[in-house]
């Protein structure tokens, strides 16, 4: 609900992962997860440029490489 009501007002939804785990430590298939996962829950609410902030800010090469092929555009501070 808190989802719903922030997109309704205009606020922009981002994924920032399932756990909040450092994702630059997980193997792709858990980092993919992490994405699906949370997908799951606020893909209604992602809009057309899917945006993505990563834990901690934290990200490596397999992390952008997911966040790609998944149709994510990574944000940082």
């Amino acid at each position: 609900q808190l989802v719903r009501a922030a997109f309704q007002t205009g606020h922009r939804i981002g994924n920032h992962s399932y756990t909040h785990r450092d994702m630059s430590r997980l193997s792709e298939a858990d980092i993919r997860s992490e994405f699906r996962r949370t997908e799951d829950v606020i893909g209604a609410f992602l809009g057309r440029e899917k945006l993505f902030r990563p834990p901690y800010g934290s990200h490596n090469a397999a992390v952008d490489r997911v966040a790609a092929e998944l149709g994510y555009r990574l944000i940082l501070w």
